[in-house]
């Protein structure tokens, strides 16, 4: 009987914390950052490991051949000599352990700082690019080479709870990976320590439990798309809201005037291909791009496979090259495949979506050569022209930067329209499916040509008078120029 009164305190006590902190939570998010700043005393910097997606080809072949010695990351924090002079210092960090799918480095740095109103603008413009690179063992002598980086915004270091806590891409020429990187500011006085750490808890927590809610709403969401498929009834999502950003729209298949007297008559290019009574996988729009519809409109490009490549010589013996694909986007950055090491006919199926401008007249695809030292050399290119006139598979013969006898062929399909995140492999299709196909998913500021409702002598006779006219005007130029 006197356990009531105490679990009674307990709560009023858990009751008055739990307001307490919500009140500490208000009081820090609604506080001057500039004021808040000048208690914090040290930065935080924790990379664990790199984890490669999939299999890298190349790193397998450089374990395989022996040629790997290690991996090196590399990184200088952006800063100021006010904040502090270690602080921008070069880190050079080798790789504790490592193997084909991930690089582990097992990173801590903590560095003390003294926070001015200096740093605000540096760090909201300013990124931390870490790179990582490769140490080889090869000929008798060492050598690094650069197979990727990763860029980490710092603006989120000025924003309570001053810390950056997620996944980031190393990307690089033929390389992909990730890496779970964490940034946080610290202070030596406890009392701000633990509201900060309160507050990064609880933004965790609700982190989880908003991919929780997800993963739960895609598993209602499939059951009952499968027990509505075996009714025969048409499922689409709503878009989802992704951390608290508004739903990306769906991309508008309006067409214009100019297409109207065509699409009366032929199905749209969604509806030419799927069945009113097959059901739809749950997919999300492409959000639109940053341009006026006017001015893009959207390519998806698919890589398929190459063959006829050339032999390299590497120690007196011809082998297989290591490849990859290039491609450049609208904004000059390079996307590029994944290596297919030692092959002789590579097969990547490869697919990028892009916003292209429509003064953009050619798409340059480059295969290249992925070398274990030195650079990697370009094989050869090809110059697709802009917009793509079908959608079906095309081998391409590459302009052959290696002189060698028969040139390379690479099988490339592009396609224009909107596009859903999921892609479904488009079955071949007769050549009147795909005439109508392009007709009805080309740009609706491309100019189409009228329907010609004139009959062969009509044309002829029409042709004809145009004709006279130009024999008198070029007979006018020659008069007045004598």
């Amino acid at each position: 009987m006197m356990r009531a009164p105490a679990a009674r305190e307990r709560s009023e006590d858990d009751d008055g914390l739990s307001d307490e902190q919500d009140q500490l939570k208000g009081n820090l998010t609604n506080i001057d950052v500039v004021r808040l700043m000048k208690d914090i005393t040290f930065v935080r910097i924790n990379i664990d490991s790199v984890n490669i997606d999939g299999t890298d080809e190349y790193i397998q072949q450089l374990i395989q051949n022996r040629s790997l010695y290690g991996f090196v990351l590399e990184y200088q924090f952006p800063s100021l000599d006010t904040i502090s002079t270690s602080l921008k210092a070069h880190i050079r960090i080798n790789a504790k352990s490592f193997d084909s799918s991930v690089i582990h480095f097992r990173h801590r740095r903590v560095v003390r700082i003294s926070p001015n109103p200096d740093i605000f603008p540096l760090w909201r413009k300013s990124s931390l690019v870490i790179r990582l690179s490769v140490q080889l063992n090869t000929v008798g002598k060492f050598s690094t080479k650069l197979i990727g980086e990763c860029k980490v915004p710092l603006n989120d270091l000025l924003i309570p709870p001053f810390i950056i806590s997620r996944d980031f891409p190393f990307v690089g020429r033929g390389f992909s990976a990730s890496s779970f990187i964490r940034i946080d500011l610290g202070s030596n006085i406890q009392s701000l320590m633990d509201h900060l750490e309160f507050l990064r808890n609880d933004f965790h927590n609700e982190n989880v439990c908003r991919a929780s809610r997800s993963r739960s709403l895609s598993r209602s969401r499939s059951v009952s798309r499968s027990s509505s498929a075996s009714r025969g009834i048409r499922i689409t999502d709503p878009p989802i809201d992704h951390q608290g950003r508004p739903p990306v729209p769906p991309i508008s298949f309006e067409k214009t005037n100019r297409l109207s007297r065509i699409d009366s008559q032929r199905p749209s290019y969604l509806e030419s291909n799927i069945s009113p009574d097959t059901p739809l996988p749950s997919v999300r729009s492409v959000s639109p791009s940053p341009n006026s519809p006017s001015s893009s409109y959207h390519v998806r490009l698919t890589v398929h496979s190459a063959r006829r490549l050339p032999l390299i010589s590497r120690r007196g013996e011809l082998i297989a090259p290591s490849t990859y694909v290039s491609i450049n986007g609208e904004d000059g950055q390079m996307f590029c495949s994944a290596v297919r090491a030692n092959c002789l006919n590579p097969v990547w199926n490869w697919t990028k979506d892009l916003h292209i401008s429509r003064d953009r007249q050619n798409l340059v695809i480059k295969l290249w050569r992925k070398c274990i030292t030195g650079a990697d050399k370009v094989i050869g290119f090809v110059s697709i022209p802009l917009p793509p006139r079908t959608a079906q598979e095309t081998e391409y013969e590459l302009s052959d930067l290696s002189q060698s006898d028969l040139a390379p062929l690479l099988k490339i399909s592009i396609s224009t329209g909107s596009f859903s995140s999921s892609w479904l492999r488009p079955r071949r299709r007769s050549p009147s499916e795909q005439k109508e196909e392009y007709v009805s998913a080309t740009p609706t500021n491309i100019p189409i040509s009228p329907p010609i409702t004139l009959s062969r002598e009509e044309i002829a006779e029409k042709l004809r008078r145009n004709l006279k006219e130009l024999e008198v005007l070029v007979s006018r130029l020659k008069y007045d120029r004598s």
